[in-house]
């Protein structure tokens, strides 16, 4: 995959697998509606523009305030590793019977 040129307004996280690093890539979730999503499962996963990977569980990181707008965080590096590339990252909620999945906005992920 050919890394992007042009980054306006996104933010590209870096991962360097080959040299062992171990890190969190961290995805912000809110809810247009303002659905209460207190206590949803949780998935990341890095795909394409379009379509999203594999789902990882993640980590509920933080969830201050609202009940509309939580932060996960997926531990890349350990048990979940990527080939090299560049990625999109996807976040994923399931608050029954809606599986609401969406790409995390700005997030570019590459792994070297």
């Amino acid at each position: 995959m050919t890394q992007p040129q042009y980054y306006t307004n996104c933010e590209l996280r870096i991962f360097d697998l080959t040299n062992g690093e171990q890190d969190y890539l961290w995805v912000d979730y809110e809810d247009a509606l303002h659905n209460d999503i207190t206590g949803d499962a949780v998935s990341i996963s890095l795909g394409t523009y379009h379509t999203p990977g594999a789902w990882h569980p993640a980590d509920l990181v933080e969830q201050n305030g609202a009940v509309w707008q939580v932060r996960a965080g997926l531990f890349i590096g350990a048990a979940i590793t990527y080939p090299v590339g560049v990625y999109y990252a996807w976040i994923k909620l399931v608050d029954s019977p809606a599986v609401l999945p969406k790409r995390a906005e700005n997030r570019l992920v590459e792994i070297t």
